[in-house]
């Protein structure tokens, strides 16, 4: 079997502003599947843009992502893997700064909220 990110297929995360992405949105380009405050939970986890992400992971094709920063969750494909999904298994909420680790992509140094 062939491996792949599971991300877009297991996970979300959704920013203050209600947009949601297969993973850390520098790490997907910042491409969007929708946005929470505008359309429905299922219609934004099923979106054209969903699957359209998906479908390019089914084929290898990481365009859509960040590879050269981006530090891949690899799993083996199986049947379950599909452009329309069941809900995620996991919800991010990234609703404030704070962060227990130091990622070149977002800061330099540990963030705590006061």
């Amino acid at each position: 079997m062939a491996k792949i990110c599971k991300n877009p297929f297991k996970i979300l995360e959704i920013t203050p502003d209600g947009e949601i992405y297969p993973c850390c949105p520098a790490y997907c380009r910042e491409y969007s599947f929708g946005n929470i405050y505008k359309s429905s939970f299922d219609e934004v986890w099923n979106s054209q843009e969903a699957q359209k992400f998906r479908e390019k992971l089914l084929n290898n094709d990481y365009s859509l992502c960040q590879r050269d920063i981006c530090f891949p969750s690899f799993s083996e494909t199986d049947a379950s893997y599909k452009t329309v999904m069941d809900y995620p298994e996991h919800v991010i909420f990234s609703h404030d700064l704070e962060c227990n680790a130091s990622c070149i992509t977002c800061r330099d140094n540990i963030c705590r909220n006061s």
